[in-house]
C-alpha cells in the first residue's frame, strides 16, 4: 500500500506521463478491448486518469516571462537619470571660448621659434620672456 501511495504521489506531481505499450503490458483481444494483467499498470493508469493535469514547466515559464516583461517595462518606463554636481570641478578649470582657441592656433602657426603649443597657451604670446632676475 505504501508503494502504491508513493507512486500515486509521484504521478500527481509529474508534468508528463509516458505509457510504454509493449506486448507484455497490454493484451488485446479480438474485440479490441485493451486489458492488462498487471495490477501496477492498472493502478498507475487509473491514477493518471483521475489526477488533475498540471503543467509546472509551462507555469514556471509563464512566471519567468512575466517577470522579464515587468522588469523590461519598468526599465523602459523609468530610466534612471542620475545627475552629478560638477560646479566645484569646473571652477578649477580655465574657460576658453572658440575665439580664444582660434587666436591660440593662429599665434602658434605664426611662431618661428620651436615653442610647444601648450607653453604658448600657458604663458601667452612670448613665453619665457620677461624678468630673468
Amino acid at each position: 500500500m505504501m508503494l502504491s501511495t508513493a507512486l500515486n504521489d509521484i504521478i500527481n506531481q509529474t508534468e508528463c506521463l509516458f505509457f510504454l505499450n509493449t506486448p507484455e503490458s497490454l493484451s488485446v483481444n479480438e474485440s479490441t478491448n485493451k486489458k492488462t494483467n498487471s495490477p501496477w499498470i492498472y493502478s498507475e493508469l487509473k491514477t493518471a486518469s483521475i489526477v488533475r493535469r498540471v503543467h509546472p514547466r509551462k507555469k514556471a515559464l509563464e512566471i519567468l516571462l512575466e517577470k522579464r516583461h515587468n522588469v523590461y517595462s519598468a526599465h523602459t518606463k523609468e530610466s534612471i537619470d542620475i545627475l552629478y554636481p560638477l560646479e566645484a570641478q569646473l571652477s578649477m578649470l580655465k574657460s576658453l571660448d572658440a575665439d580664444q582657441l582660434q587666436r591660440w592656433l593662429e599665434k602658434y602657426n605664426r611662431l618661428t621659434e620651436n615653442i610647444n603649443a601648450l607653453d604658448l597657451l600657458y604663458f601667452g604670446e612670448t613665453p619665457f620672456v620677461g624678468d630673468r632676475g
